[in-house]
């Protein structure tokens, strides 16, 4: 998916450097999803709350802090609408929280923060606009305008550190599956803990059933990694 607004999230680590890993393996893990339903958001995060057909709470940075994202699954868009303290969260509504508002934007490159906002806003404006509309013709020239400066402007590096093993312990830790569910998955407790201790790599058949129960990129499951001798 494509992720957009993603200034909030490099503008909220670093006011809360202890989130900012927690917040890049979540963009990380969206980024290379391809969801098509709310229904396989909740798979692929089960502590997540869907709160309608297009809007998800996530919890993240071991449930301190509260993300907000919109997502357009046609277009296979995630709009960060809000992150914050559990206190902070109480008092929007998250239904239809938005930090992006202002008058319409014409049609032009993005070259300045403040264009990047009012585009964002007029993404705002536009969302859920059917293709091949007008207003979904803005939407998705826009889109494509925000992707371009935001890349530029606030890049967020995958991290080549974030191996198979931390893809699977970030799953159970953060985004609400379990060791359990792990092991019957793979076929027993003892080949789970291996894996995931490093001491048995992951096949490709643990990878499919794996991607598919949790709806985790299998891009992101494939990628090489060590693993350690049995002693």
């Amino acid at each position: 998916m494509r992720v957009i607004a993603r200034n909030v999230l490099v503008s909220f680590w670093g006011k809360h450097p202890e989130a900012k890993v927690s917040l890049e393996r979540w963009h990380t893990i969206v980024r290379a999803a391809q969801w098509t339903s709310t229904d396989e958001v909740q798979k692929a995060a089960p502590k997540a709350k869907v709160l309608n057909r297009e809007r998800v709470r996530f919890e993240v940075a071991g449930g301190n802090y509260r993300v907000v994202a919109a997502f357009d699954f046609r277009r296979q868009i995630a709009f960060v609408k809000f992150i914050g303290t559990h206190a902070e969260y109480d008092r929007i509504d998250a239904l239809t929280v938005s930090q992006f508002q202002g008058d319409d934007m014409d049609i032009r490159p993005i070259r300045t923060d403040q264009d990047h906002r009012a585009a964002l806003a007029a993404i705002e404006a536009c969302w859920g606009a059917p293709e091949g509309t007008e207003e979904g013709d803005k939407l998705d020239v826009l889109l494509a305008l925000v992707e371009i400066y935001e890349a530029k402007r606030w890049p967020i590096e995958i991290d080549e550190t974030f191996d198979p093993i931390d893809v699977l312990r970030y799953a159970i830790d953060e985004l609400g599956h379990t060791q359990a569910e792990l092991a019957e998955l793979l076929g027993s407790r003892s080949r789970a803990s291996e894996v995931l201790s490093r001491r048995r790599a992951l096949t490709v058949e643990m990878i499919h059933k794996v991607g598919e129960a949790w709806k985790i990129p299998a891009d992101l499951l494939v990628r090489p990694y060590k693993t350690e001798r049995a002693a």
